[in-house]
């Protein structure tokens, strides 16, 4: 071992899993973002109500449950889509600062 007791074996663990938790709702721009929050949401209120299907034999409608399986994977997509498009953006912007096009003087040399 390398002389963690479990009482901070566990801090760390914990320590992690809260900084995780906050940052996987950010953004790239560190803030908060709505659409990954109505997707979490929806997921739990998705698995939710399919464990009750399942373990207590609840009857819910099938288009709630559609409902919110569109939610979320739309929720989800739109995120996904948005990060690729993010560095795409971010990797023109780094290309056109280097080759500073503004620069009318960096095309004559």
């Amino acid at each position: 071992m390398n002389g963690l007791t479990a009482h901070q074996a566990r801090q760390t663990v914990q320590n992690l899993f809260k900084r995780f938790s906050s940052e996987i709702f950010q953004d790239t721009n560190g803030c908060y973002s709505s659409k990954r929050v109505v997707a979490a949401v929806s997921l739990i209120v998705m698995v939710i109500a399919f464990f009750a299907d399942l373990v207590f034999h609840v009857a819910s409608s099938e288009y709630i449950f559609d409902g919110f399986l569109v939610l979320t994977l739309g929720s989800l997509g739109i995120t996904g889509v948005e990060a690729f498009a993010n560095r795409k953006t971010t990797a023109i912007t780094k290309i056109e600062a280097d080759v500073n096009v503004d620069d009318p003087e960096s095309s004559e040399k």
